[in-house]
């Protein structure tokens, strides 16, 4: 079973990274925005992945 701070750090990873795509979607390049959307992407099925394992 997954350690509830395990989570907790994913939680703030995927907090962080929403915060950086919606300036980059406000302010920046569309490339940096596309690479803050596949990075919060990536860390949000790592948590679903760490939550489902036994």
């Amino acid at each position: 079973m997954i350690s509830p701070e395990v989570v907790a750090a994913l939680e703030l990873r995927i907090r962080e990274e929403e915060m950086k795509r919606d300036a980059w979607r406000i302010s920046g390049p569309q490339e940096k925005y596309l690479e803050a959307c596949s990075m919060v992407d990536a860390l949000e099925c790592q948590l679903e992945s760490q939550l489902r394992e036994p």
